[in-house]
């Protein structure tokens, strides 16, 4: 049975934010909203519930994964579909034989590498899994020694190992563009194979070309990542950050690449805007970003992520869960 955290917060922090479309106030703050580095509102009826949200998306959240894809239009041509194959992400690097040009690989969640020289620190060992040999894709086609997150969700809070010491789960301090990353369940990169008439085994977004015959899969490279920050644009208060009319804004970037032809962003200087969407789908509500299109402005579709596990952060002796694994409700 897991264990209940009382650890201070370390995965997040809060930034100063401005609208986009408004005036930068040239102070230092960031800019928020579609089309930007801050580009997922964390909406809510009221402060309470937004802030239920972020604790759902870096705390009570275990498991995500893709459960629709249905990107279109636009460079994608006529007789293109997209779909996700369903499945039990187990374990969170996956990879399986496309049988094709190349081979889909799946990297999700909380996972590190234990191999050296990105060996695990020994402190974080008690909160890690069995060790697993997987192939994986990182700029080629490799094979790796990994261990993933046990029961225990107090593992969420290990801290940064030094040099090359793993895992790096928890880095709040700059943008993705300086390489300041934060890990989540959401965290995700999957690659589907290209040129093979075979659908994905292990549960990745994929699309077809169906002008040929049988219909042949082609390369969908999907990446998730989040820094730790979060925008907050202030209302009547600012540095008031419980007064109701606050928005906040989570920094995020979203990147997919459809066999070297289409590339979708959450943001990226000179792309287009498009309908295209995002959609976190989490217990206490639905959260989506537009994404923007390297080709036109004629992208549409969406990409839905859900959690499939939560945490249930048992305490007492016995140990009692607070929320139930399955549908992330309080007991």
């Amino acid at each position: 049975m897991a264990e209940r955290v009382t650890t201070p917060e370390q995965r997040f922090r809060f930034v100063k934010g401005w609208l986009t479309g408004g005036t930068d106030p040239a102070d230092g703050s960031v800019e928020c909203g579609d089309y930007t580095s801050f580009p997922m509102e964390i909406t809510g009826s009221t402060i309470a519930d937004k802030f239920d949200k972020l604790a759902e998306i870096f705390y009570r959240a275990k498991y995500a994964q893709f459960t629709e894809n249905t990107l279109g239009g636009g460079s994608l041509g006529s007789g293109i579909s997209s779909g996700v194959t369903s499945g039990t992400i187990s374990p969170r690097v996956m990879w399986s034989d496309g049988e094709g040009l190349s081979n889909n690989y799946l990297m999700s969640g909380y996972w590190t590498f234990n191999e050296s020289p990105f060996d695990v620190y020994a402190a974080a060992l008690p909160f890690l899994g069995e060790q697993y040999t997987e192939n994986y894709w990182d700029a080629i086609e490799a094979s790796g020694t990994f261990q993933d997150i046990n029961e225990r969700e107090s593992g969420m809070w290990l801290p940064n190992g030094t040099g090359t010491e793993q895992p790096k789960w928890n880095n709040p301090i700059d943008s993705i563009a300086n390489g300041g990353l934060t890990t989540n369940a959401f965290s995700w990169g999957s690659r589907s194979a290209s040129g093979t008439e075979t659908q994905p085994s292990i549960p990745i977004p994929w699309i077809t070309d169906n002008n040929f015959s049988p219909v042949v899969y082609e390369s969908l490279e999907l990446s998730i990542s989040f820094t730790g920050r979060i925008a907050v644009v202030y209302g009547a208060g600012v540095g008031e950050l419980y007064q109701p009319d606050n928005r906040f804004f989570l920094e995020m970037r979203i990147r997919g690449i459809c066999s070297a032809f289409l590339i979708a962003e959450t943001y990226e200087p000179g792309y287009y805007a498009t309908d295209s969407t995002y959609t976190m789908k989490l217990s206490t509500g639905n959260l989506s970003c537009k994404l923007t299109s390297a080709s036109d402005a004629t992208l549409t579709g969406n990409l839905d992520h859900s959690v499939t596990e939560w945490w249930p952060y048992a305490k007492d002796n016995p140990a009692v869960p607070v929320w139930d694994t399955a549908t992330g409700l309080p007991l």
